[in-house]
């Protein structure tokens, strides 16, 4: 659609191409939607060959009652992460993947359980499926979007012995269109569906997330994969590009790649650091590249953000003209996320005589009932529990001179846990056999047989 000046606050003498679309903002834990007719949302944008910073004009704002940010959460689980990582060795996560991920368990998880993942998340006065509701409006807004590429997928594996709860699968796929799909997660078949599936909906960014088979106790995997592919807005000029000193955290001095590029950016000088936003394609998202001051650590910013959030100088009033040197990045990396989760207070979901993900699984007749919650203050002889065994991230990350390729594959492995009596063995004698009968106590053999059809 081609619009002329004035139509949603725009004053400007060429055609500008814009796609209009309906915005739907969730209100609350229920279906009810408000529905705000044709807002004027930039996916994509053509003004006369100049690109255009929706968000610096001032034609779009952050509204983050729509949808849930995952903030505070990734910069927590950042800062725990690097705390457990090498000092010399990157860490890049996905608080957008590992949070969706955590926000499906939550839909499980009762009791002290579902606490743990509603505090570790921050996620305040929200239930799981209110929730829900906004990471389901997220995930839908993103599909539409133009200026970028943006997806998330959902999927859960269970095994052929045990079968989800019937409304939790329902509400799973609802809300974050999670496919289910049973088969027996100890075989190397399984590992070789769950590397394609990761392969798949990350464009093959990440091609493998597990090189060997889960335990047999394990009986769900649960997995999130995010797709990001942006160009900027202003793309470095490649030939301006050159080899530069980069000083590592372990104060070595290595050459690497350097873009370089000089223009007018939004801005900040913060305590002991500097914040630069450099925006791709229509501005309506941004990398933010925050920059320690000399002699300043990462870390010790890291730990202020934490407090404060992360600094977002704002593109319509912080703007400076900045001469940017930026290397160019290539980072995969996988990450067991227990160690850093069990920091954000969540050691619970890991816990086998704790973790209680009651609405995850049916129980079969054979097996004792579900434990108690916690707070009932009820033991039981034996009892059932899942936990949470597994928990890891695998990212993959590219930027150069025309933009940035990323993508993230989280999973969760649930495993079973019976209290009070260990996992039976199972022995089903339904094929030939042998046999001895011994007198123990002076070894003697009575009888040996081999039986090729118990009636003959």
């Amino acid at each position: 659609m081609w619009v002329e000046r004035g139509e949603c606050g725009l004053s400007v003498s060429q055609p500008l191409q814009i796609w209009l679309l309906p915005v739907v903002y969730p209100t609350g834990d229920n279906e009810t939607r408000l529905v705000i007719p044709l807002h004027c949302l930039f996916l994509t944008t053509a003004l006369a060959g100049q690109a255009l910073d929706s968000a610096a004009l001032g034609l779009v704002s952050t509204d983050t009652a729509v949808a849930f940010t995952y903030e505070r959460f990734g910069i927590r689980l950042l800062r725990a992460a690097v705390r457990h990582s090498s000092p010399d060795s990157s860490r890049v996560l996905s608080p957008l993947s590992a949070g969706q991920a955590l926000a499906l368990a939550f839909g499980a998880a009762k009791d002290s359980t579902a606490l743990a993942i509603a505090l570790g998340l921050d996620i305040g006065s929200l239930s799981a499926d209110g929730l829900a509701v906004r990471n389901h409006w997220f995930n839908e807004m993103v599909r539409t979007r133009r200026d970028i590429v943006l997806r998330v997928a959902n999927g859960f594996w269970v095994d052929t012995s045990a079968m989800l709860r019937p409304a939790f699968a329902r509400w799973a796929r609802d809300r974050y269109g999670a496919a289910v799909q049973t088969l027996p997660l100890r075989s190397a078949q399984f590992v070789a569906i769950l590397n394609r599936w990761a392969d798949s909906t990350t464009d093959g960014a990440i091609r493998r997330i597990r090189d060997k088979p889960f335990r047999d106790s394990v009986k769900v995997v649960l997995a999130n994969a995010i797709y990001f592919k942006g160009d900027w807005l202003e793309p470095f000029d490649s030939s301006l590009t050159q080899d530069r000193l980069f000083t590592t955290a372990a104060g070595a001095l290595i050459t690497t790649p350097t873009m370089n590029r000089t223009a007018t950016f939004a801005f900040r000088q913060g305590p002991g650091y500097r914040t630069l936003r450099i925006p791709y394609a229509s501005g309506l998202t941004a990398m933010y590249i925050v920059l320690p001051d000399s002699g300043v650590r990462a870390s010790t910013v890291l730990e202020d953000l934490e407090r404060t959030g992360w600094p977002l100088p704002i593109p319509r009033t912080e703007t400076r003209t900045v001469h940017v040197q930026l290397p160019r990045l290539h980072v995969e990396r996988g990450t067991d996320l227990r160690p850093a989760l069990t920091d954000l207070d969540m050691g619970i979901l890991f816990d086998s005589s704790r973790a209680d993900f009651g609405g995850l699984v049916l129980r079969r007749p054979d097996q004792p009932p579900f434990c108690p919650p916690l707070s009932s203050g009820v033991h039981l002889l034996a009892c059932l529990r899942y936990r949470i065994s597994d928990a890891a991230q695998r990212v993959y990350l590219d930027v150069n001179e025309a933009g940035t390729v990323a993508a993230a594959v989280t999973t969760l492995a649930f495993e079973i846990d019976l209290r009070g009596r260990p996992i039976p063995i199972e022995f089903i004698v339904d094929h030939p056999f042998l046999f001895a009968l011994r007198d123990e106590r002076t070894g003697t053999l009575l009888l040996v047989g081999y039986v090729a059809s118990p009636r003959e």
